[in-house]
């Protein structure tokens, strides 16, 4: 294969994975930076933690403001859950990893390690632009694990 298609190809996986993106709105892949200091959330993710979090009371928490593509409609809201034991751990969260995908909307950031396989999305809201607000919480402990915004 020459280099010109070499090239070529490799334009045309990247064009096919922002297109997948901009069409699921979610990057494929989140590489976290193992190197990062410890910090305290930011009022920003606080703020997305705290607008998806109260999602959880109205039943409208996981996926209600997608459309169902085969019947044109949306799925109706979950049961209602309690969103107060987890705003309760806002407090004392630490961002431990970001992602470096360096995806221009992308702001995922992990508050633990949760073992492989542990993870459970407890949220996928929105947030005020429009971005995917997605909650996962460590399923064995029910402690807030990460946020991502993408």
């Amino acid at each position: 294969m020459t280099q010109k298609k070499t090239k070529e190809r490799l334009e045309s996986k990247k064009e096919c994975k922002r297109l997948i993106e901009q069409v699921f709105g979610r990057k494929i892949k989140h590489r976290p930076d193992r190197k990062m200091s410890p910090r305290p959330i930011t009022a920003q993710e606080r703020k997305w933690l705290v607008r998806g979090l109260n999602s959880l009371a109205s039943g409208e928490y996981v996926g209600c403001h997608s459309i169902d593509l085969a019947t044109g409609t949306k799925p109706p809201p979950a049961p209602p859950t309690d969103p107060q034991p987890y705003l309760d751990q806002l407090d004392h969260l630490v961002v431990v990893h970001k992602c470096n995908c360096g995806g221009k909307n992308c702001h995922t950031v992990c508050f633990r390690d949760v073992p492989k396989g542990k993870p459970r999305t407890l949220v996928m809201h929105n947030t005020d632009d429009c971005r995917w607000l997605i909650i996962t919480v460590d399923y064995e402990t029910q402690e807030l694990a990460a946020l991502e915004i993408s």
